[in-house]
């Protein structure tokens, strides 16, 4: 019965693998969306222009209207801090299309933000009427169109096959045999206090069980860690954490500071504490202290 639960459990993990996540809470979207424009045009000292509802074309496209210009520089960085805070993590694309005929004037991948290679950064923005559209993407969005109307027989097979080799490990290796990894040597794996920061799979590991990080999440965890028991200013922690955005707002910090707060709260060999004035700081008491 063992055997057959961990056959079913990947099965079920392989399929959700192939069809890509859920989409995003619809109000979460929504508000995030309304955000983004508030902030655009708060940014150009616009505080008074009404802000259009946010449409949902489908389940995984979202537009919303703006009849004033927005700075196209400050969009990438702009739109993936509010996502963040949101916990939306999908992937996305986002494009500016105009009013009267939906065709494209500018747009990007999250990859593009992320790599820092986002395109046509500095050009003059088209005046007029447009949309800001997000479209979700499953996480194998980077598969070409023509490869993934290949996808699901393919997907079958190698599937088949994984369950396969699976069963023949399982009937080999008893699972009372199966030797237990005390300690990960993995680079990316990063101990602290009673606390473990896995950056490549974005999850902290506390004495209370494993909990996903969202990525700015877990970039600023990774600061503290690196640098335990010393006060760091809370523009040196903006710079290291924010500025790839070209977007720094300060509130954000103190928001993301407190979500890890909650997050370490049984791990207490650490506390993320507050220096007045200067910034932040993780204390970590060594074992037997």
């Amino acid at each position: 019965m063992i055997r057959v639960y961990i056959l079913l459990v990947l099965f079920a993990s392989s399929l959700t693998a192939m069809m890509g996540g859920a989409f995003p809470p619809t109000e979460h979207v929504n508000l995030a969306l309304r955000k983004t424009v508030h902030v655009l045009l708060e940014m150009k000292g616009d505080s008074s222009s009404r802000i259009s509802a946010v449409e949902q074309i489908n389940d995984s496209v979202w537009r919303v209207r703006t009849e004033e210009a927005i700075n196209y520089d400050s969009l990438p960085g702009v739109i993936e801090q509010v996502f963040d805070q949101y916990g939306i993590e999908m992937f996305y694309t986002a494009t500016l299309k105009k009013c009267e005929d939906e065709t494209i004037d500018l747009g990007f991948h999250i990859n593009d933000v992320r790599e820092g290679n986002v395109a046509c950064l500095g050009r003059a923005f088209p005046e007029g009427c447009h949309f800001l559209e997000v479209t979700f993407l499953a996480e194998n969005s980077h598969i070409t169109l023509a490869e993934k109307e290949k996808q699901p027989w393919f997907a079958v097979l190698s599937l088949g096959m994984l369950l396969g080799f699976v069963w023949v490990v399982v009937k080999k290796q008893p699972l009372s045999r199966v030797p237990q990894v005390e300690n990960d040597t993995t680079p990316d794996i990063n101990y602290f206090g009673q606390s473990q920061l896995d950056m490549s799979g974005l999850s902290l590991i506390t004495p209370s069980g494993k909990t996903d990080l969202t990525f700015r999440e877990a970039k600023l965890l990774k600061l503290f860690v690196d640098h335990p028991n010393q006060v760091l200013e809370r523009d040196v922690i903006l710079n290291a954490v924010w500025a790839d955005e070209g977007l720094i707002v300060g509130r954000s910090l103190d928001v993301f500071v407190s979500r890890l707060r909650k997050k370490l709260a049984d791990d207490d060999q650490v506390n993320l504490v507050s220096v007045h004035g200067l910034g932040y700081k993780m204390e970590v008491t060594p074992v037997g202290q």
